[in-house]
């Protein structure tokens, strides 16, 4: 399970991801903003590859939850070894079987009852992680979105700045309404 006390495994830590710098287009404006749309898909991508690790280790905890009393730590070491097969770091995974005594958290029991209640803290706290991943996941989606509307915005502002007209449809003519315009009064176009 990640900790999230170490920033290489906590997914709000985790969000500083940077991408590789972009050429430079000629605009200030251009560059600036595509450096910055560049760090925030690095940062969704981070939320979403953390997202689907998220993922991999609740299916494990789950696996285990269900064993209840009848669970033994060999269930959790090979557990954990799946985990570890499916591309997950084993540092985190193993510093979570030792505990951490002089913090107050016990080092996984050997089975039974001790044990059943250790994953399910384990679970109890992952559940917090995810929702904490969660919001974290939907801000850098959202911020991606932003960033689309600016780029285009951009882009428009460039052109106009250029003297040409932006790509796309062209903005839409406001009618001027009355008898003397069809189209106001809501009768049908010949067009």
């Amino acid at each position: 399970m990640p900790d999230l006390s170490n920033e290489n495994d906590n997914p709000i830590a985790a969000t500083g991801a940077k991408a590789p710098a972009q050429a430079p287009s000629g605009s200030p404006i251009m560059d600036a903003f595509s450096t910055h749309l560049a760090n925030t898909k690095a940062r969704f991508d981070k939320t979403s590859e953390v997202s689907k690790n998220f993922a991999t280790v609740r299916a494990g905890l789950d696996s285990l939850a269900k064993l209840g009393d009848a669970i033994t730590s060999d269930d959790v070491i090979e557990e954990i070894g799946k985990l570890v097969a499916q591309g997950l770091s084993p540092e985190p995974l193993i510093a979570m079987m030792a505990g951490d005594p002089q913090n107050g958290v016990p080092p996984m029991p050997e089975s039974g009852q001790a044990l059943a209640a250790w994953v399910q803290s384990h679970e109890q706290q992952f559940v917090q992680q995810e929702q904490q991943l969660a919001q974290v996941h939907s801000m850098a989606q959202h911020q991606l979105g932003v960033a689309g509307v600016q780029g285009l915005l951009i882009h428009h502002i460039e052109a106009i700045k250029g003297g040409s007209k932006a790509p796309g449809p062209a903005p839409p003519v406001l009618a001027p309404s009355g008898p003397s315009n069809p189209l106001a009064a809501g009768a049908p176009s010949n067009a």
